[in-house]
């Protein structure tokens, strides 16, 4: 589905396969070494569950990391976008404002927004794929911004957001309002999604 949304202009089906399986295999192993602690201590105790329950380890190590993989193909396509973005540096910049702006929080709320009807339900999923959409936006703009950092870290991320102190300060006090609220809905998601995409603009 993301080839024919996203690339259906250029759809080279063998070209793409050639490419995008290494790269996804690839893709697999950084995760277990880019993720930050707070995500990587979700995708360890998936694992260590799985194994318990008799998966072998390989089969629990995949379906541990699977939810982490939805955005597999932005982040492989990013690396090959012609701007010499390591995918290391790919992975290592999407998951670290994954989880310094909160992406990962409300992607697992907005899912389980509940709808009255077929158009709560459509806006829902429309703001979800926007969201996503932003997410790889914004790992775009500051992998441009930080093209000469060899190897990307979370505070090169911090002092990224810090030069737009406003902004940044705005977004990060609506995530926390909403931690706060103990209620999530449709109109919290599309506030977050405005206010993400207001960052992509600068």
């Amino acid at each position: 589905l993301w080839f024919l949304k996203y690339r259906s202009n250029n759809l080279d089906i063998e070209k793409h396969v050639s490419f995008y399986k290494p790269a996804m295999e690839k893709l697999q192993t950084l995760m277990t070494e880019c993720l930050p602690d707070s995500l990587s201590e979700g995708v360890q105790n998936r694992q260590n569950s799985l194994l318990s329950e008799g998966f072998p380890k390989e089969l629990a190590v995949l379906l541990a990391l699977t939810p982490k993989l939805k955005s597999a193909t932005d982040m492989i396509f990013m690396s090959d976008n012609e701007k010499d973005y390591s995918l290391k540096n790919v992975v290592t910049t999407y998951f670290l404002i994954s989880e310094y702006f909160g992406f990962n929080w409300l992607l697992q709320k907005a899912e389980h927004i509940e709808s009255d009807d077929r158009w709560n339900e459509q806006a829902k999923t429309s703001q979800i794929e926007q969201l996503n959409r932003i997410h790889a936006t914004l790992c775009e703009k500051i992998l441009a911004d930080l093209k000469t950092t060899k190897n990307i870290k979370r505070d090169n991320i911090e002092d990224w957001a810090e030069q737009r102190h406003q902004i940044t300060q705005k977004i990060l006090t609506m995530i926390t309002q909403f931690k706060r609220s103990g209620s999530f809905d449709l109109a919290m998601l599309t506030l977050a999604s405005n206010a993400l995409q207001s960052i992509c603009d600068t």
